[in-house]
């Protein structure tokens, strides 16, 4: 089903409170905020030849914009798809090639052959590391690409 602009989770909530199942999958930004895998679509659990009586409801749920058709023809995914999505969803996300702690070698760059503790990602391509040097320890920020 098609809604409105960035209002997928209304529409969601709304068809939830009137016992329609409905789902958006959401993956998860580096910086930790959750956006639409598919922004403006929102996919339901209903059977439109066996609950005709809903159509009228859903379509002027809050949110909603539209059914998804092909020709006049209701657009349905198979539940095996869609059992795939959901365990997809799961498994999004930005992940990290290091996990905080841990001690990284430097291949590149200045501190080429110094080991240091990894502590977070700055940005897509750039890391903060802690380095034991000149007798105490400092933060850098590097490029991912030095480090290993």
């Amino acid at each position: 089903m098609k809604t409105r602009v960035r209002q997928e989770e209304r529409a969601v909530s709304h068809l939830a409170n009137q016992d329609i199942e409905a789902w958006h999958p959401l993956f998860r930004r580096k910086g930790g905020r959750e956006e639409a895998l598919f922004p403006g679509y929102v996919f339901l659990a209903w059977r439109a030849e066996e609950q005709s009586h809903l159509w009228h409801r859903i379509r002027s749920t809050r949110g909603v914009s539209g059914f998804v058709s092909f020709g006049g023809c209701l657009a349905v995914i198979p539940a095996q798809l869609m059992a795939e999505l959901k365990e997809r969803e799961k498994n999004m996300g930005p992940r990290s090639l290091f996990k905080k702690g841990q001690e990284v070698l430097f291949k590149s760059g200045p501190f080429t052959s110094l080991y240091g503790i990894y502590l977070c990602e700055k940005g897509d391509e750039r890391c903060q590391i802690l380095l034991n040097f000149l007798n105490g320890q400092r933060q850098v920020s590097v490029p991912l690409a030095c480090i290993k």
